[in-house]
């Protein structure tokens, strides 16, 4: 029984502990420090003095017990029939706060509310509700204070009010430190850089009253003043360089040449410029200097927003920094909702949001530096790079430009029954209406190739060009007309030494050696040829030429009025077995005769009698392998082609995929019977092996692909002395034209730059006529900049055309032993090629009466909103009660090393 009685006795040692605590009480819960902080971090917001949901407010004990619209909150000492508790719990038919706006009450705090209720809600009786959200601190109108009397005697002004409150705090200060360490102070505080020991005992050694005044000033004399405290304002106003996909090379965030407003910051403060200023330039500085390009750079405060990939992240962007830097509010709470502290709605954001609708940016031209070109616009995954030129800059592109509400903080959700809003800044500091006026801008701003610099840097570096051009051709004219002679005579001695043949007469040397061979069994050969010779286009005219058809698919012959339109007026078309054509007064296909593919080779003499009066032509074919006339004078179209006294008019010769042709003897008649024009693709005009494109100007068209090939091949063998005589002809020929494209290239080189120093001056004076002298007769400078334009394009395209057959030509007198050769011969004829097509649209007559002409820069809207400067204008005035004291509070900061206000960018009533 012992051991029995033993654990009783020490059962009841155990629990007797226990017992004594299950009777302990319940803490009060103290409404001041634990229920109203808690409610005023989660519900003052909707039910507060800013706003009161259900006409419900729970700032004070007595407005929780006197309820809203559905009774009271709570009923004391009965948690489970309280509204407030029943929300909380979900235990009503709704809980707060709603799903998405807060955070829930962690289930310890909704605990001490109930314990609180349960406790019988009890609250101080000089419990008052929040003040009004227009009588906050920050929100007062600054008034300057009295001095504070003080027993000790002070130097400055806010020394007295640290003193009053010392005095009042019983509290003795710190003795005047000494003179060495005052100037390392001030030193750091000033330039971020220690004295020097010389200026240390300069200031030693000085026992004048105003030492310390005169080091200050030197000091805010000094350039470092700038970039120290340039460091500080960067930090408030965000200053970052531009940033993006580094390893793409493209740039995002941020602009290249920010740095340029870096300088202007540093440079503002040690030219001693007002902060009300700078705040002016940064929001508006192209509108209130338009023409001031050392400040239009302010507007980097902007652009340093800047979000390539989404301007309306730039614009929120925009509207949460301007806010915060200057007026220390967080106004990017009011994106989703209105503000849950500070008296501002979310439609007030989307008014102080439309002062940035209107922006983009801008690359301005500076001196000494080439043009940065035109800003561009984004395009999907097109990627910009930096820009290291010139300057960037904000202007007001879209002049009509307003923000839309969206919800949810995503633009896409637009609320399209809500109509734009108008420009307005906040309405409890009196922004609700500012004076937004639009500002005509100078017409240098608006159009910057008339500013004086551009004109006077454009006009040399023209000059520069011509002079460079003449030099060159006064240098090497002489010797290379020489050297053009002495080889003119070589090559004339050389054509005059042709072998003679026993068994052929000399006509018969001198035709059906060779043809031109259109290869596209690979791809498709297409070449064009334009006919400028021609003085009239008469009847009876006669085209006449020979085909063979190696490989039968499609080979065709066609005249054209647009060569670089690719235009079809003519068409005879040889394609496995028929010959196609198009029907009179049509372009229609149908086809006309037949023809044998069972042979070897097939052989043709096609013939063309023009009769333009009837718009057709009459076409005879015969083939050569048998004699016979396979189609004999049937009408086809002509469609209108004369190329009488006219550009871009000639023909095609085009063999698609699958054909081997050979083109020989093609002649154009007159109704006499007089050559017009011949091609006979015979040496040493055309030398064989090669490609023709370039030579007597043919040239390859768009519409060739692959590996086809438009080459000139021997139709006879020739002998071992005629193979030598043709191989010292060509290396004569070479060397000759060599000497003579070089001639021409500089000859082409120098009207180029004489016509474009002439386009510009008319372009110039075009531009100066309408829009800074208004004149009435601008357009006849307009119409003379056409035509100067016109001109120089041309020079320049002939000039172009010239060097690149000059470069050809050198790239194919390479030895063969050269490896790169194939590879530059290459690349030449690619670039002569674009150099052709680019030259045949240069020619393109111009309408004599046009006024088009290229404008000296890219054209700005005249006018800027104005929205910005109205914004400017109303964060700087002295009315405006938060501008300063952001100020204020972040230069304190630096000098002190704690701010008065913790949340420097935010002054409002949820701030430190």
């Amino acid at each position: 029984m012992r051991w029995q009685c033993a654990g009783t006795l020490l059962g009841l040692i155990i629990l007797a502990p226990l017992t004594l605590f299950a009777q302990t009480p319940t803490p009060t819960v103290d409404y001041k420090t634990q229920i109203k902080p808690l409610l005023q971090a989660h519900c003052f917001a909707c039910h507060g003095t800013l706003k009161q949901e259900s006409a419900l407010r729970l700032d004070a004990g007595k407005l929780i017990l006197k309820g809203g619209d559905i009774g009271p909150a709570i009923i004391a000492g009965k948690p489970q029939e309280s509204l407030l508790y029943q929300v909380l719990t979900k235990d009503a038919d709704f809980e707060m706060p709603p799903e998405g706006q807060g955070r829930k009450l962690k289930p310890d705090e909704v605990q001490l509310i109930r314990t609180w209720i349960e406790q019988g809600a009890r609250f101080p009786a000089d419990d008052q509700p929040e003040a009004a959200p227009s009588d906050h601190w920050a929100f007062q109108p600054i008034k300057r204070p009295k001095l504070p009397v003080t027993k000790l005697q002070v130097t400055n002004p806010i020394d007295a009010f640290i003193t009053a409150r010392q005095e009042q705090a019983g509290l003795i200060p710190q003795p005047k430190t000494d003179k060495a360490t005052l100037l390392r102070r001030v030193y750091l505080d000033l330039i971020g850089l220690p004295p020097t020991p010389e200026e240390l005992h300069a200031f030693l050694d000085d026992s004048r009253p105003d030492a310390y005044a005169r080091v200050i000033e030197d000091l805010l004399s000094r350039p470092q003043y700038g970039e120290r405290w340039g460091r500080h304002w960067m930090d408030v106003w965000r200053y970052s360089d531009w940033y993006g996909r580094r390893g793409a090379k493209d740039m995002t965030n941020s602009y290249s040449l920010i740095w340029r407003w870096r300088d202007w910051i540093i440079r503002s403060l040690n030219e001693d410029k007002g902060y009300d200023r700078m705040i002016m330039e940064m929001l508006a500085a192209d509108e209130i200097a338009p023409n001031d390009r050392e400040n239009l750079v302010a507007t980097g405060f902007i652009v340093r927003n800047f979000y390539r990939w989404n301007y309306h992240t730039w614009r929120k962007d925009s509207v949460e920094h301007t806010a915060k830097a200057f007026l220390g509010l967080t106004m990017n709470c009011c994106e989703c909702h209105d503000h849950k502290y500070d008296p501002i709605s979310q439609e007030e954001y989307f008014s102080f949001r439309s002062f940035f609708e209107p922006i983009d940016l801008r690359h301005d031209r500076v001196p000494g530096e080439p043009d940065p070109g035109i800003f561009p616009d984004y395009k999907l995954s097109v990627r910009n790079g930096p820009i290291r030129t010139g300057m960037v800059r904000i202007y007001d592109r879209h002049l009509d430009a307003k923000a839309k509400f969206y919800t949810g903080g995503l633009e896409q959700n637009i609320v399209q029954e809500k109509p734009p809003f108008e420009a307005g800044a906040i309405k409890f500091l009196g922004g609700a209406s500012l004076p937004i006026q639009p500002i005509e801008l100078p017409v240098t701003a608006w159009y910057p190739g008339l500013k004086p610099f551009v004109i006077e840097e454009e006009t040399k570096s023209r000059e520069a060009a011509y002079q460079t051009a003449l030099k060159a051709w006064e240098q090497q004219k002489s010797q290379l007309n020489k050297d053009l002679q002495q080889q003119e005579t070589q090559l004339a001695q050389l054509l005059n030494s042709r072998p003679a043949k026993q068994t052929e007469n000399q006509q018969t040397l001198l035709t059906n050696h060779q043809a031109l061979q259109l290869n596209a069994k690979q791809g498709r050969r297409t070449l064009s040829h334009e006919m400028t010779g021609w003085k009239s286009f008469e009847a009876e005219a006669l085209i006449q030429f020979r085909l063979k058809i190696l490989s039968d698919s499609l080979v065709n012959f066609q005249l054209s009025n647009d060569l670089s339109g690719g235009r079809t007026n003519l068409y005879v078309a040889f394609e496995s077995s028929k010959v196609i054509t198009y029907a009179p007064g049509t372009t229609s296909t149908t086809t006309v005769g037949t023809y044998k593919t069972d042979v070897s080779s097939l052989q043709f003499q096609v013939a063309l009698l023009l009769k333009p009066n009837e718009d057709i032509a009459e076409l005879t074919i015969t083939d050569n392998g048998t004699s016979k006339i396979i189609v004999d004078h049937q009408p086809i179209a002509l469609n209108g082609w004369n190329p009488a006294n006219a550009t871009n008019r000639g023909l095609f010769l085009d063999a698609h995929t699958g054909t081997i042709a050979e083109f020989d003897e093609i002649v154009f008649l007159d109704k006499g019977k007089q050559e017009l024009e011949r091609f006979d693709f015979e040496f040493p005009g055309y030398r064989q092996g090669e490609d023709i494109p370039g030579i007597e100007n043919w040239q390859v068209t768009r519409f060739s692909t692959g590996a086809a090939t438009s080459q000139v091949v021997l139709n006879k063998p020739l002998s071992e002395s005629e193979q030598k005589w043709q191989q010292q002809v060509t290396d004569a020929t070479q060397q000759r034209d060599l000497v003579k494209l070089k001639r021409d290239a500089l000859q082409l080189q120098l009207q180029a730059a004489r016509d474009a120093k002439a386009e510009y001056t008319a372009r110039v004076r075009a531009a100066t006529a309408r829009y800074i002298e208004k004149v009435t007769n601008f357009e006849d400078s307009e119409r003379a900049a056409s035509q100067a334009e016109w001109q120089a394009g041309l020079s320049q395209a002939e000039s172009n055309l010239k060097s690149a057959e000059l470069a050809l030509l050198q790239a194919k007198v390479l030895p063969q032993t050269d490896k790169e050769r194939a590879k530059k011969v290459e690349a030449a004829q690619k670039q002569f090629s674009q150099s052709q097509a680019n030259w045949n649209a240069a020619r393109k007559p111009r309408v004599e009466t046009s006024t088009t002409y290229t404008s000296l820069s890219r054209i700005f809207p005249q006018q800027s909103t104005g929205k910005r400067t109205a914004l400017a204008r109303w964060i700087t005035s002295r009315e405006n009660p938060l501008t300063a004291r952001v100020a204020v509070n972040h230069i304190w900061t630096r000098h002190f090393g704690q701010p008065i206000v913790k949340s420097v960018y935010n002054f409002g009533r949820s701030g430190a």
